[in-house]
């Protein structure tokens, strides 16, 4: 999250005001100038979205990647593959029981069996790890 301030620091370092040079040719090209500065300021802010949007990309998929696969790595170096790969099948479980808690979706029947499946394969795989 601290990433996502480098874009908009470099954005207002660019905002701060220039300098007036008081020169009587000058005021001539100010209609001019208004103009360039309006589409300016837009294009900033689009380059600021820009920035924003690329660190934050970067950091889900360096952090969330790294994260979970260093979770992986431990589980795999704790249990084995087997019990490792196991996890790996839990993984949509948990997220159609997160999807009934945070978002009240309605489970059917399919989702049953499915979670029931992968349970019950995940009990086996566990019980012949342990042998």
């Amino acid at each position: 999250m601290l990433g996502l301030l480098v874009p908009v620091a470099i954005h207002l370092w660019n905002r701060r005001p220039g300098r007036e040079v008081a020169v009587g040719s000058v005021r001539w090209l100010a209609a001019g100038a208004n103009r360039r500065l309006r589409n300016l300021k837009l294009e900033q802010v689009w380059l600021l979205l820009l920035r924003a949007a690329l660190l934050a990309v970067l950091a889900l998929g360096v952090v969330g990647t790294g994260i979970a696969m260093s979770f992986q790595y431990d589980v795999v170096r704790a249990a084995g593959p087997t019990v490792g790969a196991s996890v790996t099948y839990l993984i949509p479980v948990v997220s159609v029981a997160l999807g009934v808690l945070l978002l009240g979706e309605r489970l059917q029947w399919p989702q049953f069996a499915g979670a029931a499946i992968v349970l019950a394969a995940a009990v086996l795989i566990g019980r012949s790890h342990r042998r």
